[in-house]
C-alpha cells in the first residue's frame, strides 16, 4: 500500500496535467461554442446530449496522459532495476497498473465534477431537453433525478480513464515511445466502432464507452462488461509482454 501510494504522487507528471485540464476546458468551450442546442448550462453539455462530441475524443487524451508513461520513466531511466531489487516483478506490474489506472480514472472524474458544481452554482438545471428524455444507459434516470444521472456519469468517467490509461501504459511496452499511449490508444478508441461494425457489433465501439446516451443499443450491463474485457486483456497482455521484456521467469 505504501509503494502504491508513494508510486502514484511522487512520479505525477505535473505538465501532463495541466496539458490534459486545458484539452478539457477547451473542449467545454468548443463543444458550447459549436453545439447548436440550448447550452444556457454547461449542465446539459455534461450529460452529452447531442452536441459535436468533442469532449467525446478529448476524454481520451485526459484520461492517459497524466500517468500512462509511469512504466516508461521507470524503464527508461533505469528506475526498474533498483525497484525489482525490493519486489517481485508481480507485485510491481500490479502498484503499477493500479496507480496508472487510479491517477487516469481521477483526473478526467474530477473535472467533470469540478463541471458539474460550477454549472450548478452558476445557473439551473434545465427543465427540459428533448422532451426530458435521452437513450442509452441509465436513460430513465435522467427525466426526474438528473443530479443521479450526472453523478453515475461522473463515476462511469473515472472508470473510463482506469482503464483506458492502462491500456495506453501496455502500449509503452509495445512501443517503447513516449507518444505511443496517445497515438495508439487513440486510434483504437476512434477506429473501434467502425471496425466491430463489420460484424455487426458497432454498439460496442469503445466512444460508447464514455458517451453513452446516444447509443439506443448500450446498457449498463454491456458497458460494465466491455470495460471488464478490456481491462482484463489489457492486464493479461501487458504482464506477460513486460515480463519477456525483462526477461524475467515465474
Amino acid at each position: 500500500m505504501m509503494y502504491f501510494l508513494k508510486t502514484t504522487f511522487k512520479y505525477i507528471n505535473l505538465k501532463n496535467i495541466f496539458f490534459a485540464t486545458c484539452i478539457f476546458i477547451i473542449s467545454v468551450y468548443l463543444n458550447l461554442r459549436f453545439d447548436n442546442t440550448d447550452n444556457s448550462n454547461v449542465f446539459l453539455f455534461l450529460n452529452g446530449i447531442t452536441g459535436s462530441g468533442i469532449l467525446t475524443i478529448s476524454a481520451i487524451f485526459i484520461a492517459i496522459l497524466p500517468s500512462s508513461l509511469l512504466f516508461y520513466d521507470d524503464y527508461n531511466h533505469n528506475y526498474l532495476k533498483n525497484i525489482l531489487t525490493r519486489m517481485s516483478i508481480k507485485k510491481y506490474f500490479i502498484t503499477r497498473t493500479l496507480s496508472t489506472g487510479f491517477l487516469g480514472g481521477l483526473i478526467l472524474s474530477f473535472l467533470l465534477l469540478l463541471l458539474l458544481l460550477i454549472s450548478l452554482h452558476f445557473g439551473k438545471l434545465p427543465k427540459s431537453i428533448l422532451n426530458n428524455m435521452i437513450s442509452g444507459a441509465f436513460s430513465s434516470i435522467y427525466p426526474n433525478h438528473k443530479i443521479l444521472y450526472s453523478i453515475i456519469f461522473i463515476i462511469n468517467s473515472f472508470i473510463f480513464g482506469f482503464v483506458f490509461s492502462i491500456l495506453g501504459m501496455v502500449t509503452t511496452l509495445f512501443w517503447n515511445n513516449k507518444y505511443a499511449p496517445t497515438i495508439v490508444t487513440l486510434i483504437v478508441y476512434l477506429f473501434s466502432e467502425p471496425l466491430l461494425s463489420i460484424i455487426n457489433l458497432g454498439s460496442l465501439g469503445f466512444t460508447n464507452l464514455f458517451l453513452y446516451s446516444e447509443n439506443n443499443l448500450t446498457t449498463p450491463l454491456k458497458i460494465n462488461l466491455e470495460f471488464f474485457t478490456i481491462l482484463v486483456l489489457s492486464i493479461i497482455v501487458g504482464y506477460l509482454k513486460m515480463k519477456r521484456l525483462l526477461k524475467i521467469n515465474d
